[in-house]
């Protein structure tokens, strides 16, 4: 959003490309984007397609839980919030799932 605020239309949309590719292939292998800001669920589900226009940016936001969606991910255990991911602890990058 920040390129998109500042009028850098090209270059927003050569980094979302490269965002919906790298998301994409993560939906494919079954996980779900859980976005916990409303701004960012807002470009995922909104702007990418708009901007993007591929099939992999309306696969993206078709898979993305807005802000007020996202409840279901995290649980409370011993007083303290935990998100419960909805596949293995660790993704296929390598990273956590969180």
């Amino acid at each position: 959003m920040p390129y998109l605020d500042g009028g850098a239309v090209t270059e927003a949309r050569r980094l979302i490309a490269d965002n919906v590719k790298s998301l994409a292939e993560e939906v494919r292998q079954g996980w779900e984007i859980v976005v916990p800001g409303p701004t960012c669920s807002y470009m995922l589900k909104q702007e990418y397609p708009w901007l993007d226009g591929s099939e992999d940016a309306n696969l993206v936001a078709a898979h993305t839980a807005t802000s007020s969606s996202t409840s279901p991910y995290c649980t409370i255990r011993g007083g303290s919030t935990r998100v419960s991911p909805t596949r293995p602890a660790s993704s296929p990058t390598g990273y956590p799932a969180i």
